[in-house]
């Protein structure tokens, strides 16, 4: 396991965590109309609102030459993982706070550029039981691929 990956010319380093509540995150990256729209889709059930955020920001840099767009990453498939648990992805949270994503999680840089992201992950108190006191302490890891090799980012602590 190692503190970053380079696979495809893409690098990747996981700078900070932090763990939010649902309400500080929204307080911090979404506009007022966009967290009333969140709450009304959490409310009529078409969104499950996570407990808290976990929130990982990370550097992407795309290190190749190869001009291509075919490369790039799509966050929907990066995981957080910590012994037996998943954390999952949240795209509903994630275009607040990456607003030059425009809603997308997959993109690709142009070679030579470098960009911040910032990756909320839902942590929801049914799943973790009374280890969301401890969250902090857990020692996840971000898995960045699963084919053909697993490869793990570790979270710092």
């Amino acid at each position: 396991m190692e503190e970053n990956d380079n696979r495809d010319g893409y690098y990747l380093r996981i700078d900070e965590k932090r763990i939010l509540s649902t309400e500080e995150y929204l307080h911090l990256y979404a506009e007022v109309s966009e967290k009333t729209e969140y709450d009304e889709q959490v409310k009529n059930q078409n969104l499950w609102k996570p407990d808290k955020v976990y929130l990982l920001t990370v550097t992407l840099k795309n290190e190749s030459e190869d001009e291509s767009t075919e490369r790039g990453v799509n966050w929907s498939f990066f995981y957080l993982y910590e012994k037996n648990r998943v954390l999952d992805f949240e795209p509903e949270l994630y275009r607040f706070a990456n607003r030059s994503a425009e809603g997308s999680p997959a993109l690709s840089l142009k070679p030579g550029t470098e960009k911040k992201f910032y990756l909320p992950y839902g942590v929801y108190e049914e799943r973790m039981g009374k280890d969301i006191r401890d969250l902090e302490k857990l020692p996840f890891q971000l898995i960045v691929s699963l084919w053909p090799v697993r490869n793990l980012v570790k979270v710092p602590d």
